[in-house]
């Protein structure tokens, strides 16, 4: 068995050995296996190589992994989905307490048959091994993460939706989860961590899905672009609950805090937008009341592609969800 068959085990082994299972190591370049991810298990070729240093008088602030060597480019099929990744384990200058994962974009180098290099920053590895996941990019221009093993699942949904979770959130709930108390991964920890991290990638999706549909602007003042944030109609919390466009609002941040906080509505047929008695009598008392309901739309804006457009049970659903919060409604 080759030396790369070898290092796609070693991954395997601290991503998970049924999360990553290796069915053929091949040459390891690439290793052929299924990665499992909340959707279901992807079919996937594997070209791996240990991360090390640059010997080009830039050791202070960059490493590398590369391909094996001349006529040996990434090639890809149909039903297989291609990983670019480097493994780091050691290093002769920084302490490495634990593994991590490099991920590149291997279309970026399909069929390139030249021996090359994929660079990632000090910076970048420094930081995933304090916090388990980074966001970078290096000096060619290329978005590079770095992340522990087990968040693999985490990291290839993410680039399968093209969305990309904010580094803070990311860390924040992998230090929740437990992942990063040990220098083994234990597997209840990094269960935690893949769950929260799915969800981040699943709220992340949603928000673009939904502010695309809404061309970036707020279904109830029309505010924008950059403005907006994506609210579901029917709780993700709840039973049942879909991140589709059409169980979902653009809305600013007040409309959006408006709306959680029960103070307005939507009629489900109308689209009219129905204040509560509490708000009535805000702008009854208070000017700046009396503006921001002033300047609120009196029917709700919807999206141009009508598959997009809000279903009225996502309506009905929430007001029976949050009935207790909804008395004053009568629709």
């Amino acid at each position: 068995m080759t030396a790369r068959a070898d290092l796609a085990l070693r991954i395997s082994e601290l991503v998970g050995g049924d999360v990553l299972r290796i069915t053929d190591p091949g040459s390891g370049w690439p290793a052929f296996g299924t990665l499992l991810l909340d959707s279901g298990p992807l079919p996937v070729s594997l070209f791996a190589g240990p991360v090390g240093l640059t010997h080009r008088n830039r050791d202070d602030v960059e490493r590398r992994f590369q391909n094996p060597g001349q006529a040996r480019p990434i090639t890809t099929t149909p039903d297989r989905y291609p990983l670019l990744l480097g493994l780091y384990t050691e290093d002769d200058y920084l302490a490495v307490p634990r593994p991590l994962l490099v991920q590149a974009d291997p279309y970026r180098r399909v069929g390139n048959i030249t021996r090359y290099s994929i660079f990632v920053s000090v910076a970048a590895l420094t930081e995933a091994l304090a916090t388990g996941w980074s966001e970078s990019t290096n000096t060619t221009g290329e978005a590079i993460r770095c992340l522990a093993p087990p968040l693999l699942p985490v990291s290839v949904s993410a680039v399968r939706d093209d969305v990309v979770p904010a580094d803070n959130s990311m860390q924040t709930v992998i230090s929740g989860s437990g992942l990063l108390e040990s220098p083994v991964y234990e597997e209840p920890a990094a269960e935690r961590a893949r769950r929260a991290g799915t969800a981040l990638v699943r709220d992340a999706r949603f928000a673009r899905r939904v502010t695309v549909a809404y061309s970036g602007l707020c279904a109830m003042c029309g505010i924008g672009p950059n403005l907006v944030q994506a609210a579901h109609i029917y709780p993700a919390s709840a039973p049942g609950s879909h991140d589709e466009p059409w169980n979902g609002l653009a809305l600013c941040p007040n409309h959006h805090l408006a709306f959680d906080r029960y103070l307005l509505a939507v009629h489900p047929d109308t689209r009219q937008v129905i204040y509560s008695p509490e708000m009535n009598a805000q702008v009854q008392s208070s000017s700046a009341m009396a503006a921001f309901t002033a300047a609120t739309y009196a029917q709700l804006a919807e999206p141009e592609e009508p598959a997009a457009r809000p279903l009225s049970e996502m309506f009905t659903d929430r007001y029976q969800h949050y009935r207790d919060y909804y008395r004053w409604l009568s629709v």
